[in-house]
């Protein structure tokens, strides 16, 4: 594992606690405060879960600990880091991979699972990768409950359907899911913004569904109620957001397609607004 600062010394000394559904254990995995002391390790997998923008910091020291045969899953939010990652290491070693987990940090070296938790992962566009069967398997048998997607496109564009309105309504509206859904002028917006996001995605060709709607609505008002967003965490925490990698990727393929993204070009301009101004 790698873990900088208060959060790795935490981890090597006392373990990492981990706070679940079912309950709380701790772990003691290998530490390293940087990926490129992991050179040479000649890993069967990493799982990369890096922000958006500091995967190119670590892309090259993640090809550098995988041994000859070895796959790296990239679980970033937005749509481009299965090809900036196999733009460094190679795309041969690259399985594309979304986690869906409610959780947060609580204190270094304790973190907290506050809802159900799966993995998906899928080949590359143009590839038929035999490791990706057998990966999803391994990490199913690990509890990460995996399960092999048949479409990577359509994978990525299912997640940020949810993932680039919540995020920025929960972050401006300082509220986990739950409270969103249940107020009726927040959820009104962020039904529209699955349905821009939906529209986007077909056009990119994806294959989405309006009606994917609905089962969101009915997962965040039961199974993910006290979901608090990376962009939610990261604003109370005054640390840079993924907006662009988010909200940004909704209205850049938006232009592309030449389909109008009101609310997203809205809620990245206001996501942008909470940053820091350039100096």
């Amino acid at each position: 594992m790698v873990a900088r600062g208060a959060h790795g010394r935490a981890i090597r000394e006392q373990g990492l606690q981990i706070d679940t559904l079912e309950g709380s254990w701790v772990a003691h995995p290998k530490v390293i405060d940087d990926v490129a002391q992991a050179r040479g390790m000649d890993a069967e997998l990493a799982l990369v879960a890096v922000k958006t923008y500091n995967l190119h910091e670590v892309a090259a020291g993640v090809g550098a600990a995988l041994r000859s045969d070895g796959r790296a899953i990239p679980l970033l939010n937005g749509l481009d880091s299965e090809e900036e990652l196999g733009a460094v290491i190679g795309r041969d070693k690259v399985i594309g991979g979304i986690s869906r987990m409610s959780g947060a940090r609580r204190a270094p070296g304790h973190i907290a699972l506050t809802g159900p938790h799966s993995m998906l992962v899928a080949a590359l566009e143009g590839q038929d990768d035999p490791k990706v069967a057998s990966l999803a398997e391994t990490l199913d048998q690990a509890g990460l409950n995996c399960n092999v997607h048949p479409h990577l496109k359509t994978m990525l564009w299912e997640k940020l359907v949810v993932n680039a309105p919540m995020n920025a309504i929960c972050a401006l509206a300082d509220c986990n899911a739950g409270a969103m859904v249940r107020h009726e002028a927040l959820c009104a917006l962020f039904c529209a913004g699955m349905a821009e996001v939906i529209q986007v995605g077909q056009a990119e060709g994806a294959q989405l569904s309006l009606n994917m709607t609905e089962r969101v609505l009915d997962a965040m008002h039961h199974r993910f109620p006290q979901l608090e967003p990376s962009m939610l965490q990261d604003m109370r925490a005054r640390r840079p957001t993924e907006a662009r990698g988010l909200q940004g990727a909704v209205v850049e393929r938006g232009k592309r397609q030449g389909i109008a993204t009101p609310i997203h070009q809205t809620l990245l301009a206001l996501m942008l607004g909470r940053e820091p101004l350039p100096s």
